[in-house]
């Protein structure tokens, strides 16, 4: 009977150990996409912020008499590309830098290890 009894308590424990030890590792991940998404969410109230703070400019640029109406095109289209690439990076599920690079087309620098 002891022959039987010891090893599968031993493979009893080791099941729970790495059970224990997953649940761990799945936490720690669990916690690093909360703070990625915490901090993108951030990132985008910080940015939207920016961008309507700018309008204020625009609009006080439109009084303006001799303002240069090309350069409000510019800032424009400025503003459109920004809004779109905030919106696109608001879309994104996954933690991959390929994809935000495909969305709003920019390289992004990737550290090592």
């Amino acid at each position: 009977m002891d022959e039987y009894v010891l090893p599968l308590i031993l493979l009893l424990l080791c099941a729970l150990f790495d059970f224990i030890r997953l649940q761990k590792e799945r936490k720690a991940e669990r916690e690093k996409v909360d703070l990625y998404k915490a901090m993108v969410q951030a990132s985008d109230h910080v940015l939207k912020s920016s961008l309507n703070e700018m309008l204020l400019i625009r609009m006080a640029a439109d009084d303006i008499p001799d303002f240069d109406p090309q350069a409000l095109e510019v800032f424009d289209e400025s503003m459109k590309k920004a809004i779109k690439q905030l919106n696109a990076l608001g879309q994104i599920d996954k933690m991959d830098a390929s994809k935000i690079e495909e969305l709003i087309d920019i390289k992004i620098f990737k550290g090592k290890d």
